[in-house]
């Protein structure tokens, strides 16, 4: 546990955690590789010479009946706070960014990854290796299934799967069509068949 973190009531922190370690924040001292691919929209024109380490100087806040598990990482913010609320359950190795706020009553299960000022709201469940972008908010009560991927602000009590993530019944319409396209090619393959059938020349057609 770093120094100058804040622990409320009731908190359980499980072996080998690590609560307050610097967050991953690093500054090159000229523009790089990601700062020109989003000014060009994918054109890398830059190396990252030099990355520069941001020492992190903000907190960690666990409020009353926090859970930490084995192995989980807690990073403390680069200025201000990395906040968990209160009631929060959070599994073994874990990875939390820093400035990331969850909310009251979250379930974030195993190898889940929330990457920096993420914010989840209240209520969110996050099934085992989701990852959630940087900056990216996600609505009160909103379910990611395993190994989903967020890449964008979700509303309130969505249920997101897959990777790259979409709505779970987007995502279940999607695997119902890859299922036919077997049976389609099949009929797309017996259809060109008779199209070439009709299409060849008979005795009455063929050219003298």
């Amino acid at each position: 546990i770093g120094d100058d973190i804040q622990i409320g009531n009731h908190v359980i922190i499980q072996p080998n955690a690590v609560i307050g370690c610097d967050g991953f924040s690093y500054v090159t001292r000229e523009a790089g590789s990601i700062e020109t691919a989003r000014a060009s929209g994918g054109d890398i024109s830059a190396t990252n010479d030099e990355i520069l380490r941001i020492e992190s100087i903000g907190t960690v806040v666990l409020e009353d009946h926090v859970e930490i598990g084995a192995g989980t990482t807690v990073d403390r913010a680069t200025l201000g706070e990395t906040r968990i609320k209160a009631f929060t359950k959070i599994d073994n190795q874990v990875q939390i960014a820093h400035n990331v706020t969850i909310e009251r009553n979250c379930l974030i299960a195993s190898q889940v990854g929330i990457a920096g000022s993420a914010v989840l709201e209240e209520g969110v469940v996050a099934g085992g290796q989701a990852g959630v972008k940087d900056h990216a908010r996600v609505g009160a009560h909103s379910i990611l299934m395993a190994q989903s991927g967020i890449t964008c602000d979700l509303a309130p009590k969505t249920i997101w799967v897959g990777t790259p993530g979409m709505p779970h019944k987007e995502f279940t319409r999607n695997r119902m069509h890859l299922k036919s396209i077997k049976g389609l090619k099949e009929k797309l393959n017996t259809l060109s068949n008779e199209v070439e059938q009709l299409a060849a020349p008979t005795p009455e057609t063929a050219p003298v």
